[in-house]
């Protein structure tokens, strides 16, 4: 939302989709990984995320940046997705792990790196991503194009386990 629109994502998005495309890309060739990116606020506090960004094939073009952080109300997990733009903002998006139960969540805003929704759990919805080997990330790309990508989830535990630190 705009609460959180107006002090961290500027931090954590600006590059993400532009310069810092070349070195995710290389990290995305070796395997999917957790990155922990950080960025301050405009009080000074620092505020970590791990991200993993998921690249369309062969053109290595962004399509979905998946962060999580401790970035939520009282500092409760939160997920944060970005889409690019052009995405049917009326049909949301839609996240189901391991093929469960999907939710549909808003898209919140769009800036010039795309459209986010935010996710805010508590530490049980939290733990169903944790003990999860995949996430499915569905939106509509364009009016009756779904695009369906894949979040892997490995590693993830261990990227939050040291963000906490």
């Amino acid at each position: 939302m705009v609460r959180f629109f107006g002090r961290v994502v500027p931090l954590l998005l600006v590059g993400v989709l532009c310069g810092a495309l070349s070195a995710q890309a290389a990290e995305s060739a070796k395997g999917p990984e957790w990155v922990k990116k950080c960025g301050k606020e405009a009080d000074g506090t620092e505020v970590c995320v791990v991200r993993q960004l998921v690249l369309a094939e062969p053109q290595h073009r962004p399509v979905l940046l998946t962060q999580f952080g401790y970035t939520g109300p009282k500092h409760k997990p939160r997920l944060i997705l970005s889409a690019p733009l052009g995405v049917l903002l009326t049909e949301g998006i839609t996240i189901s792990v391991d093929k469960k139960k999907p939710l549909t969540a808003p898209f919140e805003v769009c800036t010039p790196e795309g459209c986010l929704s935010f996710i805010d759990m508590d530490d049980a919805a939290l733990e169903h991503f944790l003990k999860g080997k995949a996430m499915t990330v569905r939106f509509m790309a364009a009016p009756g194009k779904p695009l369906e990508l894949p979040v892997h989830l490995q590693g993830l535990a261990a990227a939050l386990k040291d963000l906490k630190k």
